[in-house]
């Protein structure tokens, strides 16, 4: 099992103080860039009796006990080791699977399981590859064109502002005639002999309803 040459180098540099980081990164760059592994080996020994190296044990001490999972990095070519120095690729694969399933909760069959995870690799793959060509500056040749969105604001070349539409002109309405009545010819309207015998007809006939006065 491989160990990550950045987690090592990270580890080691727990145990050192700020002033000497750049020292001591200098001085471990000669072990992860051997071009063997006893090279690799003749440089730690060579930072252990180095003065960083007494100042620094515990950082000397986490290279040595990880030294068997690091030396299977140094069996490739300086072309590969660029590409493996660093697990972080592989944990984050692992971090959005687990993040899938976890979301998920169950499944009904293991099918299930190797078909979601199957659609996850490959859109993650694909977002790779996107991200990977927009660094290089070019197009991914198996990238699928993206829809356009529904919800893309349109474009206003060419657009003028409306008009307001003139309405239709309404027809002439006749006007409503008014009568007007005089105060005399009110008042005697009220006091003609039928108006008072209607009157006092309903005035009875209220009063018997409520029982005020005995029916005849």
């Amino acid at each position: 099992m491989q160990t990550c040459t950045v987690h090592l180098i990270r580890a080691a540099m727990r145990f050192v103080s700020y002033a000497d980081r750049k020292k001591v990164a200098a001085a471990l760059k000669p072990i992860y860039t051997a071009p063997t592994a006893e090279a690799a080996a003749i440089e730690l020994a060579a930072f252990t009796d180095s003065d960083l190296g007494r100042r620094y044990p515990a950082a000397v001490s986490t290279w040595h006990n990880a030294w068997e999972r690091f030396i299977p990095f140094l069996a490739f070519s300086p072309e590969i080791r660029k590409i493996i120095y660093t697990t972080n690729a592989i944990e984050s694969l692992n971090y959005q699977l687990r993040k899938i399933i976890k979301n998920r909760g169950h499944f009904p069959t293991d099918d299930a399981v190797i078909k979601l995870l199957w659609l996850a690799i490959r859109d993650i793959e694909d977002k790779r590859a996107r991200q990977r060509a927009k660094e290089k500056g070019s197009q991914p040749t198996n990238a699928k064109p993206h829809p356009a969105s529904s919800k893309a604001p349109p474009s206003k070349a060419g657009n003028k502002p409306r008009r307001p539409r003139p309405g239709l002109p309404r027809p002439p309405q006749p006007t409503p005639r008014l009568t007007t009545t005089s105060r005399s010819t009110y008042t005697a309207n009220l006091t003609s002999p039928g108006s008072v015998q209607l009157g006092q007809q309903l005035a009875v006939e209220s009063v018997e309803h409520a029982g005020l006065l005995p029916v005849p």
